[in-house]
């Protein structure tokens, strides 16, 4: 089994955390998009043209499936039929699911696209890439109380939210849902992401083209 982790920064790092604790072995290939990074402050034009030459790219690889963690990314893909090529699953199809109950905290670019269902996380994907606690405790400070984590980047900061009283649900767990994990477990990323990824990932990772 086969599954590619598809995002523009960190967001595959929560996908990975879940497969490992749940046992969910494959070999996982973690693609990261960090030339087009971030997703959340482009057009849909541009977004368009990013996904569809990634997506012939990834789907030459012969992958069983490939997750979009980025929700920005995700609402390219299912807005646009003609982009749905192969066994694709986004996050954001999840996570949709529960808006009946809870807002989803999102990227500018989902926020204006779902704006009832949604509060605007600004620039709090840049803050986490970067590292910079100082103003993302400062945002954590003025969000709502719960909702939704709508932004792989956010389940980064997770353990950080209830120290604030802000409780939040992250959902990359569902995306897992009914596929046969009988593989042992690898994960292969390409030589440019290998260093940042072992900041998190304390496993072998091995070297893909």
């Amino acid at each position: 089994m086969k599954i590619c982790l598809y995002d523009s920064g960190l967001g595959v790092i929560p996908f990975i955390y879940q497969a490992l604790k749940n046992k969910y072995n494959c070999s996982y290939y973690i693609y990261i998009d960090s030339k087009h990074f971030p997703y959340g402050n482009k057009d849909d034009k541009t977004l368009i043209k990013i996904l569809s030459k990634n997506l012939k790219k990834l789907k030459k690889m012969n992958f069983d499936y490939l997750f979009i963690c980025c929700n920005t990314m995700s609402r390219i893909y299912l807005e646009n039929k003609y982009l749905h090529q192969f066994n694709v699953r986004t996050i954001l199809q999840y996570n949709l699911k529960r808006t009946m109950d809870y807002k989803l905290l999102a990227t500018s670019s989902l926020y204006k696209k779902y704006t009832k269902i949604c509060s605007d996380g600004k620039n709090l994907a840049t803050l986490i890439e970067n590292n910079d606690l100082r103003h993302i405790i400062l945002q954590i400070k003025n969000l709502d109380e719960e909702g939704i984590l709508g932004c792989t980047h956010y389940h980064l900061i997770k353990d950080l939210l209830p120290f604030y009283n802000k409780n939040y649900l992250s959902l990359e767990n569902q995306i897992f849902e009914n596929i046969n994990f009988y593989s042992p477990l690898e994960i292969y990323a390409r030589k440019k992401d290998l260093q940042i990824l072992k900041k998190y990932i304390k496993l072998d990772i091995k070297i893909y083209r």
